[in-house]
């Protein structure tokens, strides 16, 4: 088995990885680099014609976006993926090869004009309908063998309809394991989408990490309260709301949220508000006049001829009520330590006895004995993220807990693979930043010593730490007594 990074491999686009087992070649998701183009996708080491299968975890561009292309070179395996994500496919690549036709025809009116060469676009809607036709949809949940010694499942990850990530067991040479690709994870308790599901076991994983460095928090945004607000303001002032309808899976949200909205006459002063969407010149010559949008302004600049909007920068200016990198724990060092023993070994059981007083049989792993002796003591890890992986990997411990040998980060910006580098021993590969640390001094048969004297080391810091603030407090004190 050979696995080669194409794409998203550091940076957050184009998702491309090349599997190659039991003499086939199988890529997991075929997309196209969005926004700016800090790194350049990797070439395919085979032709496009010699790759067997194509196992698409969704719909989303930055996931399927070159998948004509691919068809364009000479593709004519299948393309296997959810049902959702076949009948989304079949919209969003057609957009993509329109959207790929009109700025080559933008491009090629002002290249006539200068002299300059023809550019020809990625693809075309030829390419993107051969593309669509080598789709074949199956189930969620339903083990599928690709070929001899190769299955797959596709398990829903709550991201987007359709939405999956890959499981896939390979058989080769007497040598069985078990590899998941996570494709990209959604969120709990949104609106359409169900919640991930979990995979309980793998040798290898290649995850997503986008927003790998923040936590969600625990309360619940009231999008349609907030939403609702917002409607009745503005039609309060005799105006209208215009939604810009770029992604997906967030016009599916906004459009379920304004039907809610009306079905529960959340805005009784407007009940029934109308609402309107682009049409094309055939579409709008069916309309009813009062749904017909007025003509532009007289200034109005065709975009075609105002050329494409400028790109924008990559740092995108964050609100300044939103804090991206919170203040770092003076604890921080002790809680990498800790956590590359959750790691490497946080589901290994680290005692196994019986309770003389309740005469209960304790089993008590890795992750569960670093949280249960901080709490001792009122003492956690203080880096947010840093506590939810902690908190998380004890809870999955309790319910037989989930590790792999080794892990593979994708879609990471850079602060995410710093993160990652700080917190995986050089036991795991993490694509380009695959960074050294010096390896655990004990192995395995060590850690009920290791793990509570790494325990200790922080608990100590933390009194050091509460010695020097209490120093400071009282030289503070003093300072301010003697002026």
């Amino acid at each position: 088995m050979k696995l080669t990074f194409i794409g998203a491999a550091h940076e957050v686009t184009g998702s491309c990885h090349l599997l190659q087992a039991c003499g086939r070649n199988i890529l997991i998701d075929c997309g196209m680099e969005q926004g700016p183009d800090l790194y350049e996708n990797q070439e395919l080491p085979v032709n496009a014609g010699d790759i067997d299968y194509v196992l698409l975890t969704h719909a989303h561009i930055d996931h399927s976006g070159k998948l004509p292309l691919l068809a364009k070179e000479g593709f004519r395996g299948e393309i296997i993926t959810t049902f959702a994500t076949a009948d989304l496919c079949d919209i969003m690549l057609r957009d993509s090869a329109h959207i790929q036709e009109f700025e080559a025809e933008w491009r090629n009116r002002k290249a006539r004009r200068s002299g300059a060469e023809i550019y020809e676009p990625m693809y075309t809607m030829a390419d993107a309908d051969a593309a669509i036709r080598l789709l074949a949809p199956c189930d969620y949940n339903q083990r599928i063998t690709l070929c001899e010694g190769i299955e797959v499942r596709f398990t829903d990850v709550g991201h987007l309809l359709g939405s999956a990530c890959i499981e896939i067991w390979i058989n080769e040479d007497g040598v069985s394991k078990k590899i998941v690709f996570s494709g990209d994870v959604g969120n709990l308790n949104q609106p359409i989408i169900k919640d991930p599901q979990y995979v309980k076991e793998a040798d290898y994983v290649v995850i997503e990490s986008t927003y790998g460095d923040r936590t969600h928090g625990d309360k619940i945004p009231d999008y349609v309260g907030e939403f609702t607000r917002i409607l009745k303001e503005t039609f309060d002032k005799g105006g209208n709301v215009v939604i810009p309808s770029f992604a997906v899976g967030r016009t599916q949200e906004i459009l379920y949220f304004i039907r809610e909205i009306k079905e529960k006459n959340r805005i009784p002063e407007y009940p029934d508000f109308p609402g309107y969407q682009p049409y094309t010149p055939e579409e709008a010559n069916t309309l009813p006049p009062e749904n017909i949008p007025p003509p532009p302004p007289e200034d109005y600049i065709p975009e075609e001829e105002a050329g494409p909007p400028p790109t924008p920068p990559y740092e995108v200016p964050t609100a300044p009520n939103i804090q991206v990198q919170p203040k770092r724990s003076p604890f921080e060092a002790y809680e990498l330590a800790l956590l590359r023993y959750i790691v490497r070994y946080g589901e290994r059981v680290l005692y196994d006895y019986v309770d003389e007083e309740t005469n209960e049989h304790v089993i008590m792993r890795v992750a569960d004995y670093i949280r249960f002796d901080l709490e001792r003591d009122d003492l956690t890890f203080y880096t947010p993220a840093f506590k939810q992986m902690l908190d998380e990997a004890a809870e999955h411990c309790q319910n037989e807990g989930f590790m792999a040998s080794r892990y593979f980060l994708a879609h990471p910006d850079p602060n995410i693979s710093r993160l990652a580098a700080n917190l995986i021993s050089d036991k795991y590969q993490l694509s380009k930043y695959h960074t050294k640390f010096r390896e655990l001094e004990q192995e395995e048969d060590k850690l009920d010593y290791l793990v509570p004297r790494e325990i200790y080391s922080m608990k100590d810091a933390y009194i050091l730490h509460k010695i020097k603030d209490i120093q400071a407090k009282i030289k503070e004190a003093q300072n301010k007594g003697s002026g």
